[in-house]
């Protein structure tokens, strides 16, 4: 899929701006595992840092 980094992207900054509503598939078109895979949980306003 040729859009998923950009739908990617999309969820981010919708979390760095202080999104309220949880991020989810129906709104972002990615599944929670593949978000918490790049770090960013269902529910968090900022991305949780995993990589050092």
């Amino acid at each position: 899929m040729a859009n998923t980094d950009e739908k990617l992207m999309v969820a981010v900054q919708a979390v760095l701006d202080g999104e309220k509503m949880p991020v989810t598939c129906a709104r972002t078109g990615i599944s929670v595992g593949a978000l918490k895979k790049w770090g960013v949980t269902a529910r968090a306003r900022e991305p949780v840092e995993r990589r050092r």
